[in-house]
């Protein structure tokens, strides 16, 4: 099943772009749309903390159970139900506060319909949560594909929401939607799980040091989630004094440049680069782990690049193609254009920073990885009210990519304490770079000829991706050979 999750995140990321153009195409970009994507952040702040900082660490727990044959289903138990009672009171506060300020400013149409929304969302918080611990279960048995399906599930219910209640009850059909798919997922893993008869139980609170060591490293890793979305929000809070419509703006760039082929990657194979590098930490194998780490950033980098590159030049073309139908007009196009410039740019790193934080916890190392992006989130915060000042959306979005560069940075320094070198993979990425001028140029030669459409996007796309593969094959570098092996064993497993 491993063989086919690139394949499942592929179909759910398009599923996702569907979800995205409907909702484009119903809500378009205005204050409305900006309360929402507002409430969603808030809600993520808490939600983000927990699903996916907790689950992360307990995965390591479990493969390290595993690995040393101890039973781990007292651990599921201690570690769902100390979540759950923590997150029912987080939420009961949330819920007292939004009620609060909506009743005190109830003449505030924006912060009315902002409160509405995050009450509204309240209860995916430890839906989240609970969805979170039960997949690292399934894929300490090396099952993730079921972990993998959450986003398509809330693609698929948000449609339909969408589509069939948008008249009657607007962007509450979008939440209700998210709601469902949630309670859905999580019936779908515990069906699984008691299917396959996993070490698995439920139950009441118990005193237990092995859930409570399992938050308390998950703390750093908590802040770290929960910084990114604080960050977020405040660039959507500062892109409110632009113009309406500039928070739900920045939201579209970001899932069409970080959130596209990056997510896809990380997604794709987070689960599995764990339990591999946890495995190979717990083997004391660590010439294996700096091997894997340098061959895999390599060959994530030079093919992110490759989609920062061909992102970049067509921009235009890209979001007229995605998003420009219905309620999302040519000032909408030209808005997204701008800070989507800004954010494609950082795609290479975006996946750099992801993968390196995993290594660092497959040592059960949450510090380092919170430290770094502690440090990213503190200038991007600084620069986006700066930028914003001078060059608008475009000033935010750069800002976010500044911030990514720099925690990446420190993600990969940090590893020197680990005594893990890349700097043979450094060289070769270095190498790489009279390539990726020339593909540029390729890609404006094409975008010159045929203009921003989706042919020139098409074309660009099929010209780099081959003339990247004649040339690193000629050349013979390491990351294609492990790029085109790992491909031809996949549809090897496939077939």
């Amino acid at each position: 099943m491993e063989a086919i999750l690139p394949i499942l995140v592929l179909i759910e990321k398009i599923a996702g772009f569907l979800k995205q153009i409907i909702i484009a195409q119903f809500f378009g970009t205005t204050n409305y749309t900006d309360a929402y994507q507002l409430a969603e952040n808030i809600i993520s702040i808490v939600r983000g903390a927990f699903a996916n900082s907790v689950p992360v660490v307990f995965l390591t727990a479990l493969v390290y159970k595993k690995v040393k044959k101890e039973k781990s289903k007292y651990l599921i138990r201690d570690v769902t139900a100390y979540g759950t009672v923590l997150l029912l009171v987080i939420s009961t506060i949330i819920l007292g506060i939004s009620s609060f300020v909506r009743i005190l400013y109830n003449d505030s149409l924006f912060l009315k319909n902002l409160c509405n929304f995050v009450i509204i969302l309240s209860p995916t918080i430890l839906l989240g949560y609970i969805s979170g611990i039960f997949s690292s279960v399934l894929e300490s048995e090396k099952k993730y594909w079921p972990s993998k399906i959450v986003s398509l599930l809330t693609s698929i219910f948000v449609v339909i929401f969408v589509v069939l209640l948008f008249e009657r009850i607007s962007i509450t059909s979008i939440l209700l939607g998210e709601i469902v798919a949630l309670i859905v997922h999580i019936i779908l893993l515990l069906y699984l799980i008691q299917r396959n008869k996993y070490d698995f139980m439920l139950g009441g609170l118990h005193e237990s040091m092995e859930a409570k060591k399992i938050f308390r490293n998950a703390i750093p890793l908590m802040l770290s989630a929960s910084i990114y979305s604080i960050n977020s929000l405040v660039d959507k809070a500062v892109a409110l004094s632009i113009k309406d419509g500039a928070a739900t703006v920045l939201q579209y760039a970001r899932i069409i440049s970080l959130d596209l082929f990056p997510s896809i990657i990380v997604t794709a194979f987070s689960g599995v680069l764990i339990r591999e590098f946890s495995r190979s930490v717990a083997q004391n194998d660590y010439n294996k782990v700096e091997e894997s780490v340098g061959v895999i950033l390599e060959s994530m980098f030079c093919f992110l690049t490759l989609v920062a590159i061909v992102s970049f030049v067509n921009a235009r073309g890209l979001i007229t193609f995605v998003y420009k139908r219905g309620s999302f007009n040519e000032l909408s196009v030209n808005m997204t254009q701008i800070a989507f410039l800004g954010y494609v740019i950082g795609i290479p790193f975006y996946s750099i920073r992801e993968v390196l934080a995993r290594v660092h916890y497959s040592y059960e190392d949450t510090h380092t990885p919170f430290k770094s992006s502690l440090i990213g989130v503190i200038i991007n915060i600084m620069l986006s009210i700066v930028l914003a000042q001078k060059i608008g959306l475009y000033g935010i979005a750069i800002a976010t990519t500044i911030s990514i560069m720099t925690s990446s940075l420190l993600n990969y320094l940090a590893l020197r304490k680990k005594k893990i070198s890349l700097k043979k993979n450094i060289i070769s990425i270095v190498k790489m770079i009279p390539v990726f001028i020339f593909l540029i140029l390729v890609c404006i030669g094409i975008n010159h000829i045929f203009g921003d459409t989706l042919i020139a996007l098409i074309a660009s796309s099929i010209s780099c991706v081959l003339l990247f593969y004649i040339i690193t094959c000629s050349l013979r570098l390491e990351s294609s050979q492990f790029v085109i092996g790992r491909i031809r064993e996949k549809i090897g497993e496939i077939v």
